[in-house]
């Protein structure tokens, strides 16, 4: 069985979009974005365009999977669809929470931000860095295990 969510489209293929292919897509999209956000990292990648840039495909994937099914939970709801959109809620809010704590992902950051190129990024790219860092010393990243 194909999954029109494991499909790149330029417009999301709303008829072909089942309850079954929800779970399973998002749960493949997740462990694909921990495995590279992984092997990013354990390789030393560095430079917003080899890591921030391939952090934010990442995230675009994902978006383009799950956006269709949240619009589509809202407008054609069904019972199994809805049972399909919350099981992966919080598989979502743990992965983003995960990306959000990651010491290492911190780390490149601020590595980003205090390199040479960071004074030669164009002020968006700029403010996403300041931003990423920011959000992650919101989400606690620097502070001790027990809290």
């Amino acid at each position: 069985m194909t999954n029109p969510l494991l499909e790149q489209h330029e417009l999301p293929p709303f008829d072909r979009i089942k309850p079954e292919h929800v779970e399973p897509a998002i749960d493949a999209l997740l462990a694909q974005n921990r495995e590279t956000v992984e092997n990013l990292l354990n390789a030393g990648v560095q430079g917003y365009e080899d890591l921030v840039t391939r952090l934010e495909d990442l995230d675009d994937r994902l978006n383009q999977a799950f956006s269709p099914v949240s619009h589509m939970n809202s407008v054609v709801n069904s019972a199994e669809l809805r049972e399909a959109y919350n099981a992966c809620l919080p598989k979502i809010s743990e992965y983003a929470t995960e990306m959000g704590q990651n010491p290492r992902l911190y780390e490149a950051y601020q590595s980003i931000y205090s390199s040479d190129e960071f004074g030669l990024l164009d002020q968006a790219k700029k403010m996403v860095v300041e931003h990423a860092i920011r959000d992650f010393k919101l989400s606690g990243v620097n502070l001790p295990k027990d809290q």
